[in-house]
């Protein structure tokens, strides 16, 4: 009873259901640790320095990282944050990618060291908006 049931509808109706759908290997939930370079983690130049040869640990759960038969890997993330009614889209898409680049950055990184290779395509798909975000 707690679930939305139209908001589902949409999600398996959209364009990343499909390609989920017809993809070779999808992975769900995929928890990953790893050791990202500490001066990723700053956007100053001289912390960057500082921290150079640095690194700290990252654990976190990949939603879904999908591998198609092409041999693409695609990212995707979903977010379920909250707009007050009358937000507009371009306000929530602005908003998502400003609050979750940075985890997204951490989960390509993740993908990289997991899967060989970097995700061509990421996503947020956002259920407030019904759609998919690529960043």
């Amino acid at each position: 009873e707690k679930l939305n049931i139209r908001k589902l509808e949409k999600f398996f109706s959209s364009p990343l259901a499909s390609v989920m759908r017809n993809a070779d290997r999808i992975y769900r939930e995929k928890r990953f640790i790893i050791f990202y370079p500490a001066e990723r983690f700053s956007e100053d130049e001289e912390t960057k320095k500082a921290l150079a040869g640095e690194r700290l640990m990252v654990q976190g759960v990949i939603d879904c990282a999908v591998k198609t038969k092409s041999g693409e890997l695609i990212l995707i993330d979903y977010k379920t944050d909250f707009f007050p009614a009358g937000t507009e889209k371009d306000e929530i898409k602005k908003t998502l990618i400003q609050r979750h680049s940075r985890q997204l950055g951490y989960y390509k990184y993740a993908c990289e060291k997991l899967f060989g290779k970097a995700p061509e395509h990421t996503y947020i798909y956002s259920f407030a908006l019904d759609d998919a975000i690529e960043l």
